[in-house]
């Protein structure tokens, strides 16, 4: 379920871009950092339908030389679809069950080490990388 959500957001994300060279109220303009940024709606869109693979390829990406735009793209494309087919996986094995103090407690320990985990593997890799 989450990987057709997952394809309808990338698809709407690419029409939009798409519409923003006919339509300019599609572009919005940020403030970042004292100067203005200016983008497309469907930009957005697609950077957050794949902020899985953009988040995973960060701790692969930086100690590798530079690779052709395509790789990284199917590589962020495939982590995201990875992503969001397993977390509707697991998210339809556990629909039938009831959730228990023991069970969120394991789940919020299993997810800080995971995180935890990730965090010192990207530093260690920048440090390596120096």
């Amino acid at each position: 379920m989450f990987l057709i959500f997952y394809c309808v957001f990338v698809l709407i994300g690419l029409a939009l871009n798409f519409l923003d060279i006919f339509f300019s109220f599609l572009t919005i303009c940020l403030p970042l950092f004292g100067h203005s940024a200016c983008t497309s709606v469907g930009a957005y869109i697609l950077i957050l339908a794949n902020l899985p693979g953009y988040l995973v390829s960060a701790l692969v990406l930086p100690n590798t030389k530079t690779i052709p735009e395509i790789y990284s793209i199917i590589l962020v494309g495939g982590i995201s679809i990875g992503f969001y087919y397993f977390l509707g996986k697991l998210l339809e094995r556990e629909k039938g069950q009831t959730a228990s103090l023991k069970k969120w407690i394991m789940r919020i320990a299993i997810g800080s080490t995971v995180l935890l985990v990730s965090l010192f593997l990207y530093l260690f890799l920048r440090i390596i990388s120096q």
